[in-house]
């Protein structure tokens, strides 16, 4: 079993391959799917809350950069970049 992004890191998408299985780490609706090898060598699936969402099978992180104004508002709004 082999795991290209080395173990469970939500951060990161990877692709596991077993004997059996090819998984690549997928978003669902609260998380994301984390695949991995336990030390058996089997292939085995952890769910993971991604509390800034999830995108392209990776937990979104996130970072305040301070304040923005909205024309269509007319009020200032925190800027919210994603990386």
């Amino acid at each position: 079993c082999s795991d290209s992004d080395n173990g469970i890191d939500p951060y990161k998408r990877g692709i596991t391959q077993s004997m059996r299985a090819v998984a690549v780490d997928r978003c669902t609706s609260v998380g994301v799917v984390e695949y991995s090898c336990d030390p058996t060598g089997r292939l085995v699936a952890d769910h993971i809350q991604c509390p800034a969402g999830c995108y392209e099978g990776t937990c979104v992180r996130l970072a305040i950069t301070g304040y923005a104004f909205d024309p269509f508002t007319k009020s200032r709004i925190r800027k919210v970049l994603k990386n």
